[in-house]
């Protein structure tokens, strides 16, 4: 059986979203941001979860309640969880701000801008000692990572995980889970997304009924909203 995983994805134009639906907390974290465009990412990524939601369920954005639950510090900063909704994930890079949904298995997504370069040397924190080789490229720690982001994003641990225990398939191979760390026994769907100027990756938890079987669709974000 195929999982079937939706992507909503946003661009940040500088126009101002209306905040009306958020909650008190959203709009805190969003003004918490010294940058207006990483504030403006925050509120883009509330709104697309909660129209998001708000279609699964029937009722407007406003009317959506979304529980974030940090699993270290339980502050309200964790995966967003709408009960009745499908799972949620979100995630954003310069200018862009992405929402993958799935009924039925926690998903999680990870986004880069392609051209990035100033990663500096992360291999000692990214790669296991198995995925280290000579002449690994800016773009292929990227991918790299977001597949990693991806996967620890779908378990719910996000960026608390060490992506060392998280093995994946190298860039130039079709992207797979080989080996995690912390669950040897838990199963991944992973795929990469096909989006301009960026490289995405998704996960679900998986079972022997879905694994490795996933089909990603893509839509306009700024369409949903204006609906």
């Amino acid at each position: 059986m195929t999982a079937l995983v939706d992507i909503w994805v946003l661009r940040i134009t500088g126009a101002a979203l209306d905040q009306g639906p958020l909650s008190p907390a959203e709009r805190e974290r969003a003004a918490r941001y010294q940058r207006p465009e990483d504030a403006a990412l925050s509120v883009g990524g509330a709104l697309l979860v909660r129209t998001i939601a708000g279609r699964a369920l029937g009722v407007g954005p406003a009317e959506v309640r979304v529980e974030r639950v940090c699993p270290q510090c339980g502050g309200p900063h964790g995966v967003p969880r709408v009960a009745g909704a499908p799972y949620l994930s979100v995630a954003h890079c310069s200018g862009s701000v992405l929402v993958a949904a799935c009924a039925g298995h926690q998903v999680g997504v990870d986004v880069e801008d392609a051209a990035r370069s100033d990663i500096g040397d992360v291999t000692e924190q990214l790669l296991a000692p198995a995925e280290r080789r000579r002449g690994l490229t800016a773009s292929d720690l990227l991918r790299y990572w977001v597949r990693k982001e991806a996967v620890v994003k779908a378990t719910g641990i996000g960026l608390y995980a060490d992506l060392r225990t998280v093995l994946v398939s190298p860039p130039d191979a079709a992207p797979a889970v080989l080996a995690y760390g912390p669950d040897p026994e838990q199963r991944f769907a992973l795929a990469d997304v096909e989006l301009p100027g960026v490289l995405c990756s998704v996960a679900l938890l998986s079972d022997p009924l879905t694994d490795g079987d996933l089909s990603v669709t893509v839509h306009d974000g700024a369409e949903l909203l204006a609906r």
